[in-house]
């Protein structure tokens, strides 16, 4: 039995209706031929998808019998999970896909094929010749642009990746020593590292087939997270922007810094002991000044709350902000011509820049 299925768009919504339905009335000899009917398709995102399916074919794809000469993209054995974040990557660039179920050990799983029909007739050639160049060493990964590597990054982690529930772990399976795909899914982690998007680590478990990294960076984090379509994972790499931004990200912009410089009529640096060893400058505003400033804790999340006591306000800045703080720093002298060191404020704050192994000039 063979069923065709037309969808409107290739939203997480949709998607999951048509691999519900797979579930629910899909037997093993049936298959289904899913494909967008919706030519809206966004030309900026066109080359982005290009490579997010690049990334996922190396990952959870026929890589080996492409490059071999094989034509027919396909996905076999791969979970429901897997088989979303398929869809939902093919689908935009208009490709038809063939999709068959099966049960096995009593877990479902789908085998996947991406027809060359239309206007993915053109695109798939391109893939292929992209594969067979990337197999061969002949095409030069770090020519791409930043928006090319974090699809190519959300292609890895949708197909082989693996994010820790807590969010604080991220890895992608390979194998260096079998076949060229390990090679050139290094480089891509490689090229990431040299531009400071990620921060390779070393797996010391066994098997040794994972390599683990942390993102260093919030916008290269966003932009994998707008092409990573496997459920789990992009719930997992949500929460992990979210402890991310919480944990080295400042909460104010430089703005907010300079007028609560110039607000605070006195100022300390907390040195914190222990583990962390941490610094924090603290702040104490006027209650009837920091009326005038309440706004700045409207604007944006992710600020430490300012503890209220009688007419005066505690305000926190944390080591992580020490960047901001010296252009905000800056900024101040420049606007109010005051020296730092007739400041009794500024010059705590000249402290703390100095303490964060910030050069202050």
């Amino acid at each position: 039995m063979d069923c065709i299925v037309a969808i409107n768009r290739s939203s997480e919504t949709a998607v999951k209706k048509v691999v519900k339905q797979l579930a629910r009335e899909m037997r093993r000899e049936a298959t289904l031929t899913v494909f967008c009917s919706s030519r809206r398709v966004r030309k900026d995102y066109v080359n982005r998808y290009f490579w997010k399916a690049i990334g996922l074919i190396l990952c959870d794809g026929n890589f080996s019998s492409l490059v071999r000469g094989y034509r027919t993209i396909t996905f076999r054995g791969i979970t429901e999970g897997t088989l979303i974040a398929v869809m939902r990557t093919f689908l935009p660039l208009q490709a038809y896909l063939r999709v068959r179920t099966y049960r096995y050990g009593g877990s479902r799983y789908f085998n996947v094929s991406v027809l060359s029909r239309g206007a993915f007739s053109r695109l798939r050639t391109s893939m292929l010749e992209t594969l067979h160049r990337l197999a061969l060493g002949l095409f030069d990964l770090r020519g791409i642009s930043d928006g090319e590597l974090s699809a190519l990054i959300a292609g890895l982690i949708d197909g082989d990746g693996y994010i820790g529930k807590k969010g604080g772990y991220i890895s992608v399976s390979l194998a260096l020593d079998k076949n060229a795909k390990g090679g050139v899914i290094y480089t891509i982690l490689t090229v990431a590292e040299e531009r400071g998007h990620i921060v390779l680590g070393h797996y010391r478990s066994k098997p040794s087939y994972e390599v683990p990294f942390k993102f260093a960076n919030a916008d290269f984090i966003k932009e994998c997270l707008e092409l990573v379509f496997h459920p789990i994972r992009r719930s997992r790499l949500r929460r992990y922007l979210l402890n991310w931004s919480k944990n080295y990200e400042c909460g104010f912009s430089v703005k907010e810094l300079e007028r609560l410089l110039m607000a605070a009529y006195s100022a300390y640096v907390d040195l914190r002991g222990g583990s962390r060893k941490s610094k924090v400058l603290v702040l104490y505003l006027r209650r009837q000044v920091f009326s005038n400033l309440i706004d700045i804790w409207s604007a944006q999340s992710g600020k430490p709350k300012p503890v209220i006591s009688g007419n005066r306000v505690m305000v926190k800045i944390a080591e992580k902000c020490s960047k901001l703080l010296k252009s905000a720093l800056k900024e101040s002298i420049k606007t109010s011509g005051i020296n730092p060191q007739a400041s009794k404020v500024l010059e705590k704050v000249v402290k703390f820049i100095k303490l964060c192994n910030e050069t202050y000039k």
